[in-house]
């Protein structure tokens, strides 16, 4: 009898690889927080961008000139939703700035606006995720 061993991982998405507030509470200097708020930030960022790009091929996966109606939904859908992105990228830029103004001037400001950054674009992140269609499950 042979048995079959078969390794189960489960693989932690990015943004809980990196645990910040470990980082922060770790940090011993305003370098070392800027550093955790940087990473912490570089991983939403690349998890939005994942998402973005997973939506916009699904909604271009719904482009067909054989059906123009549908095809015209699709294209005003993506116009839609890259003129919202836009949008959004501008607010969340002004926001964190805004938000920084707590420290204005002072070492910790950029950790601030980039703790803002990071926040805002986990949100971004999760609202877009729950725009994307899961496909249907058949039994």
């Amino acid at each position: 009898m042979f048995l079959l061993i078969i390794p189960f991982f489960i693989f932690a998405d990015s943004e809980t690889e990196f645990d910040v507030a470990k980082c922060y509470d770790s940090a011993s200097s305003n370098d070392a927080l800027n550093a955790c708020a940087s990473e912490d930030y570089a991983l939403a960022d690349q998890k939005l961008n994942q998402v973005y790009t997973k939506l916009i091929e699904q909604i271009k996966g719904n482009i067909n000139p054989d059906a123009i109606e549908q095809s015209d939904a699709a294209i005003e859908t993506l116009n839609r939703l890259i003129a919202s992105e836009k949008a959004w990228i501008l607010y969340r830029d002004t926001q964190c700035n805004f938000e920084g103004t707590v420290m204005i001037g002072g070492e910790g400001e950029s950790v601030v606006i980039t703790g803002c950054l990071s926040r805002l674009t986990k949100e971004r992140a999760k609202i877009l995720e729950e725009s994307i269609i899961q496909p249907k499950i058949e039994y």
